[in-house]
């Protein structure tokens, strides 16, 4: 069997066998459409977040054309803002709220990319386009150094500050701040918005929305190595005690009886990024019940009923996410999202 390569590393100690990791990956590839969107499933929308999610882990895995084209595709639908919209259709916008931490995130997808092969006239034509993105962003950050969590077409600024988007943010800030420091830039605004936030995040919880009955907010602080360790990992372990269900993954929300592939797989990697990585490996072997023949997974599980949910939707960014953590625990990283993620490809 040929052996799978990961980043820049080799097939390890994960939880997927090379052939299930190649399956997964051409089915996301099977899934992109020609003009480059990854949909949440076949006929579905997509939203800039979870399109940048396959796009990292495509990356990962050497599918640098498939993140080209993914890249391209939304930087294509750039706003002239350099915002990003919350969801697209196979062409046009279904929903046309800026969504913070998904105009963000392509900074992280970006510099997987980049750091993955993407080639080097192309990084430099899209370059200014993620920039423009960081630049969006940071310009509204708030006082606090926290972030609101969404803007209306109109102009309209939400007020709220969520924990889990702002955390994302902060991945993208670093994301961006390495990309620019390898084209030799220095970007003040940003170095400073991505300490503002690190310290607000790790040290003024009450900055934020009220949402801790989203599993999400125990872990995604810990994931992007926003918190010291104790503090992480005291966060994690009751995440673990509080929204695992044994034999299934993690509760997305306390009241919910509803685990899915996503969180479970989020929470491994921020299991890993605290070098807890036997944890890490249990967790994200919860996963395989997800898992349908073809590589893709089941978005979720009722797990009460154990019936899928919702319906039979399989999602392009659940199997995104099973990969990236994959890949992550296989090859041992730990300290922050974007950190292992550069690691990983550079």
């Amino acid at each position: 069997m040929t052996q799978l390569v990961v980043g820049r590393g080799e097939w390890g100690s994960g939880v997927l066998s090379p052939s299930q990791a190649r399956d997964t990956i051409d089915y996301l590839v099977g899934l992109q459409l020609i003009n480059g969107m990854f949909p949440w499933y076949p006929g579905g929308h997509a939203d800039p977040w979870n399109h940048c999610e396959v796009v990292i882990a495509l990356s990962l895995y050497g599918e640098i054309e498939a993140c080209e084209k993914g890249l391209a595709w939304l930087l294509n639908s750039q706003n002239k803002d350099g915002s990003f919209c919350h969801y697209y259709l196979t062409s046009g916008v279904e929903e046309p709220r800026r969504d913070l931490n998904t105009t963000a995130y392509v900074a992280v997808a970006f510099m997987s990319a980049f750091a993955g092969g993407l080639d080097e006239a192309t990084a430099k034509e899209m370059w200014p386009s993620v920039a423009k993105a960081i630049d969006y962003v940071v310009g509204l950050q708030f006082e606090s150094g926290a972030f609101p969590w969404a803007v209306d077409p109109d102009g309209y600024v939400h007020l709220g500050s969520m924990l889990t988007g702002s955390s994302s943010i902060l991945s993208s800030l670093e994301a961006a701040n390495i990309v620019a420091e390898e084209y030799g830039e220095v970007r003040q605004s940003w170095l400073d918005a991505e300490i503002a936030l690190r310290r607000t995040i790790s040290a003024r919880p009450e900055v934020f929305l009220d949402k801790s009955d989203w599993a999400m907010d125990l872990y995604y602080p810990s994931l992007v190595g926003a918190l010291d360790p104790r503090q992480a990992r005291r966060s994690l372990m009751k995440c673990i005690e509080d929204r695992l269900v044994v034999g299934w993954g993690v509760k997305c929300k306390s009241t919910s009886p509803w685990v899915t592939a996503a969180e479970t797989s989020e929470l491994a990697i921020a299991l890993a990024a605290n070098y807890l990585r036997d944890d890490a490996r249990s967790v994200l072997a919860l996963t395989e019940r997800f898992r349908d023949f073809d590589g893709s997974y089941f978005t979720g599980f009722a797990y009460e009923v154990n019936k899928s949910f919702p319906g039979d939707e399989r999602s392009s960014y659940s199997a995104a996410a099973v990969l990236i953590a994959d890949s992550l625990i296989t090859l041992g990283l730990g300290g922050g999202l974007t950190g292992m993620l550069w690691s990983a490809l550079s």
